[in-house]
């Protein structure tokens, strides 16, 4: 077997024409470069599988050279970077993709597909955009499940919409977002905090100071907002004060109010 690594640009005439008994070529290179009809010999055109990135296998089948090959296929990457800059990693599942992290060339506004080499992209991961101060605006997908733990902490985004699919929002997930105004929450969202319902820094956007309102999908179960906070479902519980309120007056709370959550006034001007 054969892998072509991202660094081996061309292939020489001839370069492997006494071969004949390879089984797979596999090539890294989404777009390939042209392939002399003399590199491999006819054994290996006829009988060994070209192994190409997912999405790319009628590219190199009318690629100059890459055509010869009878047999095309195609791999799932482990770890993938985007043209935008973003870090993508197979779960342990196998079958599904987190956002693990970004590159220096990050784009200031990101889309994160539904899918990525025909699997879902379900989470995105402990302090993926941790510091990624270029981020301005970020789309995230139906069928994302899970935001990590610190994952867009000391970004610059000014607004974010968590989507219906999200069941959880991780500790401290949209923490430190100086630039940061509005929040909505979709009717998925079960859980705020990875170690249970209310507990000790749940709140995951401290120190938002410009943040002015949250709002949650009327459909969700188990949270609510009034008047720009954050409620359980009943409004018995504060969750999340917007940071940038300087006054609260009784009338700004619902007459159900009985506990304030662990952190729900952590940055808040209030």
């Amino acid at each position: 077997d054969t892998i072509m690594g991202y660094s081996v640009t061309g292939i020489a005439s001839g370069a492997f024409s006494d071969v004949t008994d390879l089984t797979s070529v596999t090539m890294l290179l989404e777009k390939p470069y042209a392939l002399p009809a003399d590199a491999f010999s006819s054994a290996v055109y006829q009988h060994a599988q070209l192994i190409v990135p997912y999405g790319c296998e009628s590219v190199y089948q009318n690629a100059t050279g890459w055509s010869q090959f009878n047999q095309v296929t195609y791999y799932v990457p482990d770890e993938y970077t985007d043209e935008q800059g973003v870090i993508y990693a197979l779960n342990e599942d196998g079958e599904t993709y987190m956002v693990r992290g970004y590159t220096e060339n990050l784009v200031t506004k990101v889309v994160i597909p539904e899918t990525l080499h025909g699997k879902a992209v379900t989470v995105i991961g402990y302090g993926a955009f941790k510091n990624a101060t270029s981020l301005k605006e970020i789309s995230l997908p139906e069928g994302l499940l899970y935001i990590g733990d610190f994952s867009f902490v000391k970004t610059n985004l000014t607004e974010i919409t968590v989507p219906n699919s999200v069941t959880t929002i991780a500790n401290g997930a949209f923490n430190e977002i100086a630039t940061l105004k509005k929040v909505h929450i979709g009717k998925g969202v079960s859980m705020i905090g990875s170690d249970g319902f209310f507990y000790v820094g749940s709140n995951p956007f401290q120190h938002c100071i410009a943040l002015e309102t949250i709002t949650v999908d009327e459909e969700n179960r188990l949270f609510s907002s009034f008047k720009g906070l954050l409620y359980d479902k009943d409004k018995t519980i504060l969750c999340a004060v917007p940071g940038s309120l300087t006054s609260l007056k009784e009338t700004d709370f619902p007459s159900t109010l009985s506990v304030f959550a662990a952190y729900s006034l952590c940055g808040a001007r209030v």
